[in-house]
This record gives C-alpha cells, sequence and structure tokens, in this order.
C-alpha cells in the first residue's frame, strides 16, 4: 500500500509538472501579440518612442515573470540593435533592460546580443 501511494505521489507530481509547463506555455502565448507589438515599437523614428517601448518592455517582462523567459529569444534582436542605438538615452535603457532579463534568466545574455 506504501508503494502505491508512492508510485501515485509521484504520478501527481509528474502531472503537477505537466500542468506548470503547460501553463507556461499558454501563458507565452498570450503575452506575444503585446510583446511582439512592444519589440515592433523598439523600431520607432523617435528615440523617445524608443526608450518608452523599453520600458513597456521592462514592464511585461517583470510582470510575467518565468512566463517572459520563452518570449526571450525574441527579443534578442531587438535588444541587441538597442545596445547600440545613437540615443544614449535608448542605449542605457536597454542595457539596464538587459541587466534586468539576465537577472530573471540566471545567466548573462552577452552571447546572443552580438551583431
Amino acid at each position: 500500500a506504501a508503494l502505491a501511494t508512492a508510485a501515485g505521489g509521484a504520478a501527481s507530481s509528474a502531472a503537477a509538472a505537466g500542468d506548470e509547463s503547460a501553463s507556461a506555455a499558454s501563458a507565452a502565448n498570450l503575452l506575444k501579440p503585446i510583446h511582439t507589438a512592444t519589440l515592433m515599437a523598439t523600431r520607432a523614428d523617435a528615440a523617445s518612442s524608443r526608450a518608452a517601448a523599453l520600458a513597456a518592455l521592462s514592464c511585461l517582462a517583470a510582470a510575467a515573470g518565468d512566463d517572459y523567459l520563452p518570449l526571450l529569444p525574441d527579443a534578442l534582436p531587438f535588444l541587441g540593435e538597442l545596445l547600440e542605438d545613437p540615443s544614449p538615452a535608448v542605449s542605457a535603457r536597454a542595457a539596464a533592460a538587459v541587466s534586468g532579463l539576465e537577472a530573471a534568466a540566471g545567466e548573462s545574455l552577452a552571447q546572443y546580443l552580438r551583431p
């Protein structure tokens, strides 16, 4: 009986882990349209608009927490470009955004941001 209980507990844990990954995928799918729109806004002509889009991206990532991680690869090319933005305010905000995302991801993103 104890073995059956342990096996049942392991199955429940596996099911819970599956539910969590499905939940994360679902959250990423819900966030994807706003994420894409925010990324596209970082290509605006006005530096103030690019900076505002970076602020929005940082807020989105912070609010989403771990649910943001599946979206991170989409953001990397944009962030790489923004780190080299001619506006010092934009490039500084991009560096701050990268720093926050690195903390959330638990690893350096430098290797992914090279042109």
